[in-house]
């Protein structure tokens, strides 16, 4: 029993970005249930809540292990948390009387549902399973429908469909049958997707700057200039390579307020004008008594004409609750953040450009850091009219590679959800831009923890996708059919009773 939980734990780490390859071994992803499956199939209720609670454990004890060097107390709690998931999906997993083909779809509707509950109890922060697929392509345009849920859903129902061949006999090849189909609709579909072309003849340009700076040398007030002369002087080459719409700085990239400074705000605005091009940039703004975590644009001609505050804060990172719990909490960290306020408003921007010599306001939508872990945020900004995201990430905090590229894994399922092309720009890394398939676009890249830039085409969206309209739609499916098998099982026990 211990044995098939560790190796199923094992094949879900080495899924993702892990200590052999930030890469990950995607294929880990279509086989991990398979032990798992095979312990809690038919066994009591208490075991299977104690095997999920366990195999979650081990997961996800692996899977955030970069946590630890950060807050041990928080790596502890953040582990428990997401344990919850496979806990739940094995304790609801044995339901009485089913068939091989029913467990075909009640097993991955309940994978789906289970996350999604998750999700709701973290306040929307979510992992699923499919984001191990996030370099693949190929495999994760199901999300332009379906969310994270329809992929993992088709990884589930893979890894049940193996399952129930292995258990019920390799003659049953209907099993083998139907997996390979539901595999290779999802990849017919992916390729379809993959062959589109846009329409759209005037690109967007974008310059994403990595400066590679400590989270300690990032908030010494005595390195401010020697910071932002870093950004500025990585900025001016990268117009070396070419000429860009808009340059991007990092999360916080000056880490105090910069509209008012009396040195570096006319700084930045004289930057923009000799340069020419639009510049966004995070700064901690305080306005009006509140601190905020904020994205600021400034025009080619040097004016600031928008701001956004991060709506989703980190709590004792970006905030610090004040319930008596998350007090105890603070204090036994021994550290305090950002004392953050989230702000209201979404992160919808106006970029002036040029068009056959006509002028027009190009949209375009803001994310900060964890907010890229949010789909319904970036799809509320693809249904406002943004034509492509940005993510703007302070990954400095972070000791582990890993860490970077999975938190990267989330931004390039954003942009398959929406059908937008997408940058991050991170301090560290890992920078990237993606086209509306989720394909790496950049002509030029930097590699993690290195100071450079990024330079990438991105082609503005204009379709709205099936998820971006109709949002969760399959994750509700999903949970209406579990919930329904519940009720015939039940129905059927109640009918055995009496007529027994």
């Amino acid at each position: 029993m211990i044995l098939a939980l560790i190796g199923s734990a094992l094949m879900f780490y080495l899924a993702f970005p892990n200590i052999v390859t930030l890469q990950g071994f995607s294929l880990g992803g279509w086989l991990f249930a398979i032990p798992l499956l095979f312990v809690i199939d038919h066994a009591p209720i208490g075991k299977r809540l104690l095997f999920g609670f366990v195999c979650g454990i081990f997961s996800y004890a692996c899977l955030v292990h970069w946590l630890m060097p950060i807050s041990i107390g928080g790596y502890v709690l953040f582990v428990l948390i997401l344990s919850l998931q496979p806990a739940m999906f094995a304790l609801l997993g044995g339901v009485p009387g089913m068939t091989g083909g029913w467990k075909l779809l009640y097993y991955p509707s309940l994978w789906v549902m289970s996350e999604a509950v998750r999700a709701y109890v973290m306040g929307g922060f979510t992992w699923s399973v499919a984001y191990s697929q996030a370099f693949h392509p190929l495999l994760i345009q199901g999300a332009s429908w379906g969310g994270t849920a329809a992929v993992s859903w088709i990884m589930i129902f893979v890894n049940t469909a193996i399952f129930l061949w292995i258990k019920e006999g390799v003659r049953k090849r209907s099993y083998v049958f139907v997996c390979l189909c539901v595999f290779l609709m999802n990849a017919v579909f992916g390729l379809t997707m993959l062959n589109r072309k846009g329409t759209e003849s005037n690109p967007v340009c974008v310059h994403a700057i990595q400066p590679n700076i400590s989270r300690e040398d990032k908030l010494s007030e005595a390195l401010y200039h020697q910071n932002i002369s870093r950004h500025l002087a990585l900025t001016r080459q990268s117009m070396a390579v070419s000429k860009p719409d808009l340059v991007i700085w990092p999360e916080t990239s000056f880490p105090d307020d910069v509209l008012t400074d009396p040195v570096w705000r006319h700084g930045m605005e004289q930057g923009a004008r000799d340069l020419r091009v639009h510049m966004l940039i995070g700064s901690a703004l305080l306005q009006q008594g509140k601190d905020r975590n904020s994205a600021l644009l400034l025009s080619r001609q040097g004016e600031w004409t928008g701001i956004y505050h991060k709506r989703k804060l980190v709590p004792f990172s970006e905030y610090q609750p004040s319930d008596y719990i998350s007090k105890q909490i603070i204090s036994g960290l021994g550290r305090r953040g950002y004392n953050f306020q989230a702000g209201e408003r979404p992160g919808i921007f106006l970029m002036e450009r040029t068009l056959k010599g006509s002028r027009y306001d190009e949209l375009f939508g803001v994310a900060i850091c964890s907010e890229e872990a949010y789909p319904g945020l970036s799809s509320d900004l693809a249904r406002r009219g943004a034509g492509f995201l940005v993510v703007m990430l302070n990954d400095g905090w972070f000791k582990f590679p890993q860490a970077l590229m999975m938190h990267a894994q989330m931004g390039i399922f954003r942009a398959v959800e929406t059908m937008r092309p997408l940058v991050r720009v991170s301090n560290t890394g890992w920078s990237v831009a993606v086209d509306a398939v989720g394909q790496r676009v950049a002509t030029s890249e930097v590699g993690l923890e290195r100071a450079g830039f990024l330079s990438a085409q991105l082609v503005p969206g204009r379709e709205i996708s099936i998820y971006v309209k109709y949002g969760d739609f399959f994750t509700i499916l999903c949970s209406g059919f579990v919930i329904m098998t519940f009720i015939v099982a039940f129905i059927r026990q109640r009918e055995e009773i009496w007529h027994g």
